[in-house]
């Protein structure tokens, strides 16, 4: 039962983002076969499984949660998925390419192993968001530089893992974060590199609003301020559509 509320969570997030998908214009059916790239514990998989999808998943570490049927660890030396060409119907992520470090390759191999007319979505904090989603440091996305992470960490700003750190070693643990596992780019240059392989992307707005779980797309829902989406999506968090030609 401790694991209720969380399973419940994933559920909650799946069901959302399959209707937000469909409202783009992709019907997700199940038995549609589904990679979760940066699969992280693999309870996205594991739930969409039990909603009668083939859903699978990849990433750098190890998933114990998976077995060896839904997991792949990619591959380094080339860079690849361990699928073959056009294998997926659709491919998603969340909260994982603001840490990829070859991002053009990256997307090529998403590109890859869709199936000719399949279509992929990716969520991402914004790098203009306020607090920067995984230091919680201000404007960590936009701003790095060694002073402005001292700054903070010296006045006691923390995420949940560095809790009794001292302020010396909360600086260094970012600073060493930001060289070796962010990567925010400007909208501008993602969207410049996402063409470049997919000839074409969505910025998803009112999708995202009409159908997301967490208080941002709630709120939205709400109080429907013209514009709102457009303010999500460049001080919060980008949701990016798109699809492979058939």
């Amino acid at each position: 039962m401790e694991n209720r509320p969380a399973e419940d969570a994933k559920r909650e997030y799946a069901e959302c983002m399959i209707r937000m998908v469909n409202d783009l214009g992709f019907p997700l059916a199940p038995g549609m076969k589904i990679l979760d790239f940066g699969c992280g514990d693999g309870s996205l998989v594991t739930t969409l499984r039990g909603m009668g999808y083939d859903a699978y998943g990849v990433d750098i570490i190890d998933c114990p949660a998976l077995d060896a049927e839904h997991y792949a660890r990619i591959g380094f030396d080339p860079y690849r998925f361990p699928y073959a060409d056009d294998t997926f119907d659709f491919v998603h992520s969340s909260s994982v390419f603001e840490h990829v470090q070859n991002t053009e390759e990256c997307l090529k191999e998403i590109h890859r192993v869709l199936k000719p007319g399949g279509a992929t979505v990716h969520s991402l904090p914004s790098r203009y968001r306020l607090l920067e989603a995984h230091m919680f440091v201000p404007l960590g996305g936009l701003i790095q530089s060694p002073f402005w992470l001292w700054l903070w960490a010296f006045l006691g700003v923390k995420n949940g893992f560095q809790k009794g750190l001292s302020g010396r070693e909360v600086y260094r643990r970012n600073l060493g974060y930001c060289r070796s596992a962010l990567n925010y780019y400007s909208y501008r240059d993602l969207k410049k590199i996402i063409l470049s392989v997919f000839g074409n992307v969505k910025a998803v707005g009112k999708e995202y609003i009409n159908n997301m779980p967490g208080g941002a797309a709630r709120l939205g829902r709400k109080l429907r301020i013209p514009g709102y989406s457009r303010l999500v999506f460049l001080f919060r968090e980008w949701e990016l559509f798109m699809k492979k030609e058939g």
